[in-house]
C-alpha cells in the first residue's frame, strides 16, 4: 500500500508543478508593471507638412520670428524660426539670412505638429520691392 501511496504523491507532484509552470506563463505576458513600446500611451497627433506664399513684413532676430502676409488674401502668418532653417532661391541656391527683407515674396514650407510649428525651409520667390522700384516699371 506504501508504494500504491508513493506513486500517486509524485504523480500529483509532477501534474501540481505542471500546472504552476503552465498557469504562470500567461501571467507573466500580462506583468502589470511591464512598459510599453515608446510612442504607443501617448495621445499625439500627425505632422502635417504646409507651404504658405507671401511678403516678407518682418524678421524679428531677437525673438526669432518670421512675420509673412499672403499675398492671396491678406492673412498674416507668424512663423518661429531658427539658425537651422535654410533659406534658399527659387533656382536652389542657398543664400544667408541676411537676404531676407522685407518685401520679399516668399514660400515657407514648414511642418505642424500637436499646434506647434516648425520651419523647414524658406525659398525666396521674387522681390517685390526692387520689382516696384524700377523705373518705367507698371504692376498693370
Amino acid at each position: 500500500m506504501e508504494r500504491h501511496h508513493e506513486r500517486w504523491s509524485a504523480r500529483i507532484a509532477a501534474i501540481a508543478f505542471a500546472a504552476s509552470v503552465f498557469c504562470s506563463i500567461p501571467a507573466l505576458a500580462q506583468h502589470p508593471f511591464k512598459r510599453a513600446p515608446k510612442g504607443i500611451n501617448k495621445n499625439t497627433t500627425p505632422v502635417i507638412r504646409q507651404n504658405f506664399t507671401g511678403v516678407v513684413q518682418s524678421l524679428d532676430k531677437k525673438r526669432k520670428i518670421l512675420t509673412v502676409e499672403s499675398s492671396m488674401n491678406n492673412d498674416t502668418e507668424y512663423f518661429p524660426v531658427n539658425r537651422h532653417v535654410r533659406v534658399i532661391t527659387a533656382n536652389g541656391r542657398k543664400v544667408r539670412w541676411a537676404a531676407l527683407a522685407t518685401g520679399l515674396s516668399v514660400m515657407v514650407n514648414f511642418r505642424e505638429q500637436n499646434g506647434r510649428r516648425a520651419v523647414q525651409r524658406i525659398t525666396i520667390l521674387k522681390n517685390e520691392a526692387a520689382k516696384t522700384r524700377r523705373k518705367g516699371h507698371h504692376p498693370f
